[in-house]
């Protein structure tokens, strides 16, 4: 057998694994222990109705404000045409359409968020809240590019 320098008899060659098992054995003797389990998080998306653009909000409520606007505007983009859509396309969207000669559609929805009360600071806004975001989109049928979406969002007191 050969042995480096610096290499004890007996040894593993990852010495890391001894190290992170002292590290455990430690843990362990000294009551520490990881409280799980991790922070619950309610999400409600039933005041988003029904449609594409309902459904793709419902799978992006883990943005804030702002990329939540940025990520829909991006989203009527790709799933329209420049040149227009016709007002079924719209509709089918989730978009409610004005009635003819209008040619304007808009789209309004909102869901709320409680975070897991264990893990956010009492002096915070959301402590002892809900959070509830809103999301608008308007826009022209024959320009679906130009469209204007707004999200924000609000505290409302838990009940």
């Amino acid at each position: 057998m050969k042995y480096w320098p610096g290499e004890a008899l007996g040894m593993p060659k990852f010495p890391i694994l001894n190290i992170l098992a002292l590290l455990a054995i430690a843990l362990i003797i000294s009551g520490c222990f990881w409280s799980g389990p991790w922070p619950r998080v309610d999400v409600n998306i039933e005041g988003l109705g029904e449609g594409e653009l309902a459904k793709f909000v419902g799978r992006n409520t883990y943005y804030d404000a702002d990329g939540l606007q940025q990520r829909t505007k991006k989203f009527i983009i790709e799933r329209t045409s420049a040149k227009g859509i016709s007002r079924e396309d719209a509709e089918a969207l989730g978009l409610q359409c004005a009635p003819a000669p209008s040619k304007e559609c808009s789209y309004s929805g909102e869901y709320w968020v409680r975070s897991d009360q264990r893990y956010v600071p009492r002096d915070g806004p959301d402590y002892g809240a809900r959070a509830v975001y809103h999301v608008d989109v308007r826009l022209s049928y024959l320009k679906p590019h130009d469209a204007v979406v707004q999200a924000y969002k609000r505290y409302v007191p838990d009940e």
